[in-house]
C-alpha cells in the first residue's frame, strides 16, 4: 500500500496543474456542504430566538378592561393556591420623563417587579446585577441604554407625582431577552414604584406560568373566576402563531442541506473520476507494460485519498468563513459552537462519502482501460453518449415530469409534494442535457468555433450542465420558499395584533350614537360587537365572550391566526352565516375541531354553529369569533368596537392619536394601537429572511462555482485534442473560442432548465410550506431574486471559464508530440 501512495503521490506531482483544479473542485463541494449548514443551522437559531423573545414571562396574562386601569395586588395570593398556577408576575408599569447624565430626557415606561434572587430582573441581567428590594436601583434594557449614555454607575432622574428621584443604574439587560416588557421600559422593584406613585396594591399587569398540562385550557375554564375589570390577555399567542414558522424553516433547512449534500457528493465524485480520466494514456501504458489491475486500483485509491484529504480540509476551512463573512454581511448572528461542530463533521463526512464514490467510478473506469489503448489512442466508453443514451435521458424526463404533475394534481400532503420536487429536480438535469445539443447546432450557424464544439462528444458537456442546473433549480426553488415564510410570518404577526387602530366602547352603541370615524389616512373601519354566551359541546360546557363581526369588512382591515382549519373556507362559512371561530385553549376545553358542531346560547336562544377554524390571537384573546347576524339571533344588537386600518404610508401612532381627538366627546369610548409592540415583533423576525437568503446565496454561489471548476477538469482532458487543433493550423483565438461556445451553450442549457422548472419546484416547496403553516400562502417568483441568481451563476461560468479559455488558446502543437498531458 506504501507504494501505492508512492505512485499516486508522483502522479499528482507530475501533473500539478491538473491535481490543483481536481482538489479545488473537490474542496468547493465540501465548502458548499459546511457554508450551507452553518448559514443555514445559523439562520434557524436566529428565527428560535426571535419567536422565543415574543414570549412574555408565562402562559397567560391578566391585565385590566379597557375602561380599567389597574388590577388588584390581591390576585396574587388569591392564585397561588391554584394548582394549576405554577407561578406569578406582578408588575407595575407607569410613564415617566427620564433623564440622563448628559442631560438629554426620554419619556420612558418605569416597570416594577418584585426585587430577589428569583426576581425578573435577576433572570435576564446580562451585565452588572438586578435592584436590591426596596432600593432606587434601575436596570436599563441596552438599547435605551445607548440612546440615553447611560452606563453601570451612572445615575437616571425620574419624575414621579411626589417629585423627582434619582435612580442606580446597576444593570444592563438585552431587550430581546424581556418579552412584552422590551419597549422602552426600566426595571426596577414592585414597592418602590407602588410609593414612588401613590399605587400600593395596584398592579398594570399580572402574568401567570401554568402547569404544562392545563396550560391551553386553564384561562378559559377560569375565566369566571376572575374579578370584574381584569381579562385574560393570551400572552403566548404570538410565540404560538409563529410556532410553525418554525416547522417551516426547519424544512427549507432541510431542502437546502439536500441540495448541498447532492452537489457536494457529485463534485467530489466528479473530481475524482475527471484525474483518472486525464491519465487515461498513462494507465494504458502501464496496462500494457505488464501492471497488474489491482495494483493500479490501489494507486488510484491512493490518489482519490490524497485529493479527498486535502480538499476536504481547505472546503471545510473555505465554507466556515465564507459563511461567517456572509451572515457579518446580513446582520446574522455568529454560528454557535455546535452549529460549527456539526457543519465541520458533516463536511469532512460529506468529503469521504465523495472521496468513495469518485473511487469506485475512477476504479471502474480503470479496469475497462484495455491495454492496446495506448495504442489507439481512443477510448470507446468515452465516445458520444449515443441514441441509446439520449433516449435514457428523454425516458427520464418525460417519466419525472408526469410524476410532478400527477403529485401536483392529488395535492395529497407535504411528503408527496417533497417527492415532486425530487422528480422536477430530475426532469431538470435531463432537460438541460437534452437541451446541449440544440442549442450547440443553433450556435453552430454563427461560428465555425462553435461548429467545431458541436460535434465533439456531450459527455464532458452533459456532466458540468446537469450539476450546475441542479445548482440554479435549488436556488430558484429555495428562494421561492423563503419568500413564502417570508411572507406567511408578516401575516400572522398582522393578524395576531389586529387592525392598526381599535376603537372600543364599554357599552355596545346604537346606529345613530355610534362615533364616526372620518380621519384622514384611514382606509377602512369594520363594526364588531361584544358579548356573552355559553358554548356548548357534546362532552362539555363553557361561558365565553364572543366578538360578532361584519365577516364582509372586518377580515379587510383584521384577520384571524388560524391554527388549524380556518383559511379562505373558514372566512366563507362565516360570511354565509353559521359558522365559528374559536380559540385553540377554547376548544381543547370543549374537546371540537373544526367542522364540528356546537350550540351556542344566550338570552334564552340556542343556536347551532359550525366550527370553521381555531386561532390564536392577542388582539381577541379568548373571545370566540362570530357573524353580527348571529348575535343579532342571540338578542345581542349595535356597536362595541370599530377597527381601523390605516392608509399605506401613514403613520398609525399620529392616525390613533387624530381618531382619539375626534371621539373624546363620546362616553366610554377608548382608542389603542398595538403598532409599536406589532413594529417589534416584525423586527425580531426580519433577520429570518436575511438569514435564510444569506444561506441560499451562499449555497448557490458555491455550488456554481464548483459546477463550473469541473469545465476547467474537462478542459484539461482535452489539452491532447486541443494540441492537434492547433498542429492543423488552428489559431489561438479559435481554440480559445471553442471552450468559450461550451461555456456558453451550458449556461444557457442550465439556466433555462434551472429557472424553468425551479419555477414550478419553488410553487411545490411553497405548498409544503403552506401546509406546515396552516395559512394559504402563494407562491411568489421575485424578478429581483431570479435577476440575482441568473447573475451569480453567469459570474460563476464565467470566472471559471477565463482560466480553460486562457490555458486552451495557449496551448502549443508540440502538447501532442510529448505524448503527455
Amino acid at each position: 500500500m506504501k507504494n501505492a501512495f508512492a505512485l499516486g503521490w508522483r502522479n499528482i506531482a507530475d501533473g500539478r496543474r491538473r491535481a490543483g483544479l481536481t482538489a479545488l473542485t473537490a474542496a468547493l463541494g465540501v465548502a458548499l456542504l459546511t457554508a450551507s449548514l452553518v448559514t443555514g443551522l445559523t439562520a434557524r437559531q436566529t428565527v428560535v430566538d426571535g419567536i422565543d423573545s415574543l414570549l412574555t414571562f408565562g402562559d397567560v396574562g391578566i391585565v385590566p378592561e379597557v375602561d380599567r386601569e389597574f388590577v388588584d395586588e390581591g390576585l396574587v395570593d388569591a392564585l397561588a393556591a391554584d394548582p394549576g398556577v405554577v407561578s406569578s408576575l406582578p408588575t407595575l408599569s407607569r410613564e415617566t420623563v427620564a433623564v440622563g447624565a448628559t442631560g438629554e430626557a426620554e419619556t420612558l415606561l418605569l416597570t416594577g417587579a418584585p426585587a430577589g434572587p428569583d426576581s425578573l430582573a435577576s433572570q435576564v441581567v446580562t451585565d452588572g446585577r438586578a435592584p436590591r428590594p426596596g432600593s432606587d436601583e434601575v436596570l436599563v434594557p441596552t438599547d435605551v441604554a445607548d440612546r440615553m449614555d447611560a452606563s453601570l454607575g451612572s445615575r437616571m432622574s425620574m419624575t414621579t407625582p411626589s417629585g423627582v428621584r434619582s435612580f442606580d443604574v446597576v444593570g444592563l439587560v438585552d431587550p430581546r431577552s424581556l418579552g412584552v416588557f422590551a419597549r422602552d421600559n426600566l426595571f426596577t422593584d414592585l414597592e418602590v414604584v407602588q410609593r414612588a406613585f401613590g399605587l400600593e396594591g395596584d398592579l398594570t399587569r399580572l402574568d401567570l406560568e401554568l402547569d404544562p398540562a392545563v396550560a391551553s385550557t386553564w384561562a378559559a375554564e377560569h375565566r369566571a373566576a376572575l374579578p370584574s375589570g381584569a381579562v385574560f390577555q393570551d400572552t403566548s399567542a404570538v410565540a404560538d402563531g409563529l410556532g410553525p414558522i418554525e416547522t417551516a424553516v426547519t424544512a427549507v433547512m432541510a431542502g437546502l442541506a439536500l441540495v448541498a449534500l447532492a452537489v457536494s457528493a457529485l463534485l467530489g465524485s466528479l473530481a475524482s473520476t475527471a484525474a483518472v480520466r486525464a491519465r487515461r494514456r498513462t494507465y494504458g501504458v502501464l496496462r500494457a507494460t505488464g501492471a497488474s489491475t489491482r495494483w493500479l486500483v490501489s494507486s488510484v485509491g491512493a490518489e482519490i485519498a490524497i485529493f479527498a484529504a486535502a480538499g476536504t480540509v481547505v472546503g471545510v476551512a473555505v465554507g466556515v468563513a465564507g459563511a461567517a463573512v456572509v451572515m457579518s454581511r446580513t446582520d446574522g448572528e455568529t454560528p454557535s459552537l455546535p452549529t460549527l461542530t456539526l457543519s465541520v463533521g458533516l463536511g469532512v463526512l460529506a468529503g469521504a462519502t465523495s472521496a468513495v464514490l469518485g473511487a469506485r467510478r475512477a476504479v471502474a473506469d480503470v479496469r475497462r482501460i484495455p491495454p492496446a489503448f495506448v495504442v489507439r489512442g481512443v477510448e470507446p466508453a468515452d465516445g458520444s453518449p449515443g441514441s441509446c443514451s439520449r433516449r435514457r435521458t428523454v425516458v427520464v424526463a418525460v417519466v419525472a415530469s408526469v410524476s410532478a404533475l400527477v403529485i401536483w394534481a392529488l395535492d395529497s400532503g407535504a411528503v408527496l409534494d417533497a417527492l415532486g420536487l425530487v422528480a422536477l429536480a430530475a426532469c431538470a438535469v435531463a432537460l438541460s442535457r437534452l437541451a446541449i445539443a440544440p442549442l450547440a447546432a443553433f450556435a453552430a450557424r454563427l461560428q465555425w468555433a462553435a461548429d467545431l464544439a458541436r460535434r465533439r462528444p456531450t459527455r464532458g458537456r452533459s456532466t458540468v450542465t446537469g450539476a450546475l442546473t441542479l445548482v440554479v433549480f435549488g436556488a430558484v426553488s429555495l428562494a421561492t420558499c423563503v419568500g413564502a415564510v417570508a411572507s406567511a410570518t408578516g401575516e400572522q404577526i398582522d393578524r395576531q395584533f389586529g387592525a392598526d387602530v381599535q376603537v372600543t366602547s364599554v357599552v355596545p352603541l346604537s346606529d345613530d350614537a355610534e362615533p364616526i370615524v372620518v380621519v384622514d389616512g384611514v382606509r377602512d373601519v369594520a363594526r364588531s360587537v361584544s358579548g356573552e354566551a355559553t358554548v356548548l359541546s357534546a362532552s362539555a360546557e363553557l361561558d365565553v365572550p364572543f366578538q360578532a363581526i361584519d365577516p364582509e369588512t372586518w377580515f379587510d382591515v383584521s384577520g384571524l391566526a388560524w391554527s388549524a382549519g380556518g383559511g379562505s373556507r373558514g372566512v366563507e362559512l362565516l360570511r354565509a352565516g353559521g359558522g365559528i371561530a374559536l380559540p385553540r385553549g377554547v376548544a381543547e376545553s370543549l374537546t371540537v375541531a373544526p367542522g364540528d358542531e356546537v350550540v351556542v346560547s344566550a338570552g334564552g336562544t340556542q343556536v347551532p354553529l359550525e366550527v370553521v377554524g381555531l386561532f390564536t390571537s392577542v388582539a381577541t384573546g379568548q373571545q370566540v369569533v362570530i357573524d353580527r347576524r348571529t348575535a343579532g339571533e342571540l338578542g345581542v344588537t349595535g356597536v362595541s368596537r370599530w377597527d381601523v386600518s390605516a392608509d399605506g404610508g401613514v403613520d398609525v401612532a399620529d392616525l390613533s392619536d387624530r381618531v382619539a381627538a375626534q371621539v373624546v366627546g363620546v362616553p366610554g369610548v377608548d382608542v389603542i394601537t398595538a403598532e409599536a409592540t406589532r413594529d417589534r415583533a416584525a423586527s425580531e423576525t426580519a433577520a429570518l429572511t436575511a438569514g435564510l437568503f444569506a444561506a441560499v446565496t451562499v449555497t448557490l454561489a458555491l455550488g456554481a462555482l464548483g459546477a463550473s471548476s469541473t469545465l476547467s477538469l474537462d478542459v484539461e482532458s482535452r489539452r491532447d485534442e486541443l494540441a492537434v487543433l492547433r498542429t492543423v493550423g488552428c489559431r489561438r483565438r479559435g481554440v480559445g473560442a471553442l471552450v468559450a461556445w461550451d461555456a456558453i451553450v451550458i449556461a444557457v442549457a442550465s439556466l433555462s432548465a434551472g429557472l424553468l422548472l425551479g419555477s414550478f419546484g419553488g410553487a411545490l416547496g411553497t405548498r409544503i410550506v403552506s401546509r406546515l403553516l396552516g395559512v394559504g400562502v402563494d407562491p411568489v417568483v421575485d424578478p429581483v431574486t431570479i435577476a440575482g441568481i441568473v447573475g451569480v451563476t453567469a459570474i460563476a461560468l464565467a470566472f471559471a471559464a477565463v482560466g480553460p479559455v486562457l490555458r486552451a488558446s495557449r496551448t502549443e502543437p508540440l502538447t501532442i508530440l510529448r505524448g503527455t498531458s
